[in-house]
């Protein structure tokens, strides 16, 4: 027997209120062991004392002094998680409104190519809804497609398939709401005064006068 096994096997008897020294197995590894001895001469001298002390009288009010004293408390409403809640889902819709808006303004879908023996992995394609034979295709330089093409190619095609049913679910579920914010973004911009700054090939308004002047004095 170990040295834990014995604490667990001392722990039970007392929790039974049995006498440890009653158990053979105890007795024999204490013999053994130092640490273990001491601490069944200790069980054993306390059982025995608590055998001798007189059990007070109980009131008739007691069990229901313990109830009232361990009453399970109400629990408490949290009131924190819906607003929680909402602030990440605007922040994720914040997040996926400019590409999936860019996709519902083009109406492009993507798919991927089968994998070719030279790159080992598929590549994404572009095709609109009505391509144009005798109009060039002309190179999409989008930042959002560019950050989308590069995470895209880590996935397996799987994964890539799974994520492109997804995307294509949100741009849907999106469609009634892009239009307004669209509308909504560019009325913010026109209310924001902006600033252009002056070329710097041309002379400003103010060191117009002064070098007129300076040639009149000349």
């Amino acid at each position: 027997m170990q040295c834990d096994e014995f604490d667990a096997r001392l722990d039970r008897r007392l929790d039974r209120h049995q006498a440890p020294d009653a158990d053979p197995l105890l007795r024999q590894h204490a013999r053994l062991c130092p640490r273990c001895h001491e601490q069944l001469t200790a069980a054993t001298r306390l059982m025995m004392g608590l055998k001798l002390l007189d059990t007070p009288p109980l009131g008739d009010d007691f069990t229901r002094r313990v109830v009232q004293q361990v009453a399970p408390a109400t629990p408490k409403r949290r009131v924190w998680r819906a607003p929680l809640t909402l602030a990440v889902a605007a922040t994720l819709l914040i997040a996926l409104l400019p590409g999936t808006s860019y996709l519902l303004r083009t109406g492009r879908t993507w798919f991927a190519t089968p994998p070719t023996p030279t790159s080992g992995t598929g590549d994404i394609a572009y095709m609109t809804s009505a391509p144009s034979a005798s109009t060039p295709a002309t190179a999409d330089v989008s930042p959002w497609l560019h950050y989308r093409n590069s995470i895209l190619q880590l996935y397996p095609e799987q994964i890539r398939t799974r994520h492109r049913q997804q995307l294509s679910a949100l741009a849907r579920d999106l469609s009634p709401i892009a239009t307004p914010f669209n509308t909504a973004m560019t009325a913010i911009r026109r209310t924001i005064p902006v600033s252009q700054p002056d070329d710097k090939g041309q002379p400003s308004a103010s060191t117009t006068p002064r070098a007129a002047l300076g040639a009149t004095h000349t």
